[in-house]
């Protein structure tokens, strides 16, 4: 289970509340869990364009070609099938101009469209527990990088594939025309016929992808938390199939998708019953309901705090003995100073102490992160050894624990390292900063959790030192004379998506590249050339 301590302590209060209200009252139910239409419908857009694409450019390339191939055909047969080489031929030249024409990222896609599911996802899960539980429960979610990391990958190979069937098809069907003596218009009439046929399969793609992701994302979330039952539940239309109308209303398993509870045991589904779980088999619209029932009872201020990875040598606290350490004051509370960067290295030393470096202990209220999460030992080792520097080598007194911009936590590595696990697993964290950096979605050299640390120096000293000097400066011009594609190439897919996130990521792989790119170092060299000017 998952949930934040913050969280927890909200649940019992909660707990106390209905029980003294109402105690025989069963737990309403969960709302319905709305399917993400808009973003089946963005995806479908996106890949139905690319297949426009591919249309006009077989119509530029191999349509105006087959009068010829055909008349080739005629004269050489029965002697030879020399048109059976150019038709290879053209089919290639059509396979690069296609690629010509398309300059999209596949990558940047299909992360985009998984983080939006994701996004979707999260929203109606939060309304569910909001809605049984009566709270608003922040999560810890170390898997969710590598789910969408997978998705992405899947679905890029999913989009080559469009082409590649489609080109096979249109060559196989185009030789048989040809052999048989068909006129090139009814050729050309089959291709284009094919095209439909290859948008059709471009939809289904996009729903059928969006739809498993978020039936995965549904399991996965409800699991973090210890549920570990759900109800089937149908969209409740003619559309759905008899294989899930069956299921509708039955008590099922996360841990066993071949079963459902009759009322007095678990027995094994209908031969005719689907055997999956909603959302994962093909186009499916169910959504499981969440059965909080167990996991409501089972939450108690004295058992085991619910916490991911801990370290080694880090002893588990009950939640209880937590929230007591937690109201001293020897920690970032309201009360003490925002520590100068000397304290930093003091502070590790005395949480190990404490033996609070597991967790999700450090809570929002104390200053440490956003939404409720802690951090890591060597998480907080790595910032205190990076603000030594900064202040050493650039004369820079920010406090990334607790800097507060014009939006709240903005330079509280929460928009970094805390989203993707370096709370609690420094190890796996960096994993997947690696993987990030392999694809281009954070600069070169911007694979591990230092790198994560300056990118967030970045915003820091953007927002401190350089927010007010920008206008006219040479930083901003450079920046507004670069295209997204160039920015996306030559720094990285994230550097795109705005001017704050440009710097950061430049300055990043300026502070972690022994031998930056020259975007990277000509941000680098203009920030500190600012940094110099005040």
């Amino acid at each position: 289970m998952a949930f934040d301590p913050n969280s927890i302590v909200r649940l019992e209060k909660r707990k106390q509340l209905v029980k003294a209200a109402k105690p025989k009252k069963r737990l309403r139910r969960a709302p319905r869990w709305l399917q993400p239409m808009s973003i089946e419908r963005e995806y479908q857009n996106i890949l139905v364009q690319y297949v426009n694409e591919m249309l006009l450019a077989a119509r530029e390339i191999l349509l105006p070609a087959l009068p010829g191939l055909v008349n080739e055909a005629d004269q050489s047969r029965p002697k030879t099938d020399s048109y059976a080489d150019n038709l290879e031929q053209m089919m290639q030249a059509l396979s690069l101009g296609i690629d010509r024409r398309i300059t999209k990222n596949w990558q940047t896609v299909t992360l985009d469209i998984g983080q939006k599911t994701s996004k979707w996802n999260s929203g109606q899960w939060q309304k569910s527990i909001k809605s049984v539980m009566g709270i608003n429960a922040a999560q810890y979610e170390p898997w969710l990088q590598d789910q969408l990391l997978s998705f992405g990958k899947e679905n890029v190979g999913l989009i080559k594939s469009i082409k590649d069937k489609s080109l096979s098809t249109i060559e196989s069907n185009a030789q048989r025309a040809i052999r048989s003596g068909l006129r090139h218009e009814a050729i050309a009439q089959q291709i284009e016929d094919e095209f439909n046929t290859t948008k059709a399969r471009a939809r289904l793609i996009a729903r059928d992808q969006v739809s498993k992701l978020n039936g995965q994302l549904t399991q996965l979330r409800q699991n973090d938390i210890g549920i570990k039952e759900y109800i089937w539940r149908t969209s409740g239309d003619e559309r759905v199939r008899a294989s899930h109308a069956i299921m509708d209303g039955k008590r099922c398993r996360w841990d066993d998708p071949t079963v459902y509870f009759d009322g007095k045991a678990w027995v094994p589904r209908p031969s005719s019953a689907v055997q999956e779980h909603p959302g994962q088999d093909y186009q499916c619209r169910c959504w499981a309901e969440p059965v909080f029932d167990k996991l409501y009872e089972d939450i108690d201020l004295g058992r085991e705090a619910p916490v991911g990875p801990v370290e080694k040598d880090v002893e588990k606290l009950p939640v209880g003995t937590m929230l007591r350490a937690l109201s001293t004051d020897f920690l970032f509370t309201s009360k003490v100073a925002t520590p100068d960067i000397k304290d930093h290295v003091d502070f590790v030393a005395l949480v190990k102490k404490r033996k609070l470096a597991n967790s999700s202990y450090l809570s929002d209220t104390h200053g440490m992160s956003k939404g409720g999460r802690g951090c890591n030992i060597k998480t907080l080792q790595v910032v205190a050894e990076r603000a030594t520097w900064y202040k050493e080598n650039l004369n820079v007194n920010v406090n990334v624990f607790q800097y507060t911009g014009v939006k709240g936590h903005y330079a509280s590595l929460g928009q970094g390292v805390f989203n993707i696990g370096a709370i609690r697993n420094f190890e796996k964290s960096s994993k997947s900063l690696s993987a990030n950096e392999s694809m281009g979605y954070h600069p070169v050299k911007c694979g591990t959790i230092k790198s994560v640390v300056d990118h967030e120096y970045g915003h820091a000293i953007y927002d401190k030192y350089l927010k007010g000097k920008m206008k006219g400066s040479e930083l901003s011009l450079y920046y507004q004379g670069l295209s997204a594609r160039e920015i996306s190439k030559g720094l990285s897919i994230y550097g795109k998506t705005n001017f704050n996130e440009f710097i950061a990521e430049g300055w990043s792989e300026f502070t972690n590249n022994p031998d930056p790119r020259p975007m990277a170092k000509n941000i680098g060299k203009l920030v500190i050339k600012m940094i110099g000017a005040i």
